[in-house]
């Protein structure tokens, strides 16, 4: 381990991507709790329940290369 305390290090563009999924879990988020379940249509609500899960699967995979990616 580096004596500065860091284990691992990340690139710009996780760390773009990871702002771009936050950000649409965020969003798709806003429009669950904004929203009336009856003024959905029907296949809203499994719709968006898809691409937050997608979206926090794709984060995972990205913090998990991360984890992977020691310093050098």
């Amino acid at each position: 381990m580096d004596s500065n305390g860091y284990t691992f290090g990340v690139t710009l563009h996780q760390i773009d991507q990871l702002n771009a999924l936050v950000g649409a879990i965020r969003a798709q988020g806003d429009v669950l709790a904004v929203s009336r379940g009856e003024l959905l249509e029907a296949r809203s609500l499994p719709t968006l329940g898809d691409a937050i899960f997608d979206a926090a699967l794709s984060a995972g995979k990205i913090l998990g290369e991360v984890e992977a990616q020691p310093l050098r």
